[in-house]
């Protein structure tokens, strides 16, 4: 095909589509209004934890660092654990480490590593109570491999952190950039790695931690 005659066809093809648009514009219709978030309260926990349970998901409340760590102490027990990986400063002072003093601590770098350990512990900076979604900003002390590739996973969620839904989420971002610099990546988990496109057969820990549980911090941390 010559050059004449590809441009030909490129304006015959172009002005085709020009017509059918002003014979038929496109109209695009407004989305419906999102409806208004259901209030948390009186009893956050109460409603996180009646969206966590059909994920599979518990939820153990702490009043106090103390209790924290000693439920942090429990789930290492009850999983088998005896090695771990954790945030940085962020959890530094939650007695974390004297708690779970019997087991082996793994630094989150090289990351490839932490797929052997068996235990990672973060901290969430958002709560969407609406979906039980965990949102964990990674950046320096806050590796995003160690929510994502230890067999066993626990999320500490402090009580500030706690949001109606998905709406609140742009909102939480902003915050999370306010000093200028974005996080390296922000996590969305809503339960245990799970995944049924095989005969729609249920199977956890596919491509990710087969287990979560979320500690929820029940006092201004």
């Amino acid at each position: 095909m010559s050059a004449e005659t590809e441009r030909h066809a490129r304006e015959d093809i172009l002005g085709t589509l020009r017509r059918g648009l002003a014979a038929a514009p496109l109209i695009v219709p407004s989305p419906p209004a999102r409806p208004a978030p259901e209030p948390i309260t009186p009893d956050p926990w109460a409603k996180l934890a009646e969206v966590l349970t059909p994920l599979s998901v518990p939820l153990r409340l702490a009043g106090n660092p103390a209790e924290a760590a000693a439920l942090v102490a429990d789930i290492a027990r009850e999983r088998k654990a005896t090695s771990y990986t954790r945030w940085g400063e962020s959890l530094d002072g939650l007695g974390i480490d004297e708690a779970l003093s019997g087991l082996t601590r793994a630094e989150a770098a090289p990351c490839r590593d932490l797929s052997k350990i068996d235990l990672g512990i973060a901290l969430a900076h958002g709560v969407l109570v609406e979906s039980g979604t965990m949102v964990l900003a990674a950046g320096p002390g806050r590796h995003r491999a160690a929510s994502l590739l230890p067999p066993s996973s626990i999320i500490l969620a402090p009580r500030k952190a706690l949001l109606e839904d998905v709406g609140k989420l742009p909102e939480l971002l902003a915050k999370l950039t306010a000093g200028g610099r974005a996080p390296a990546c922000v996590n969305l988990i809503s339960g245990p790695s799970s995944t049924a496109d095989i005969e729609l057969v249920l199977v956890r820990g596919v491509h990710g931690p087969a287990s979560l549980t979320i500690v929820g911090l029940d006092w201004d941390f």
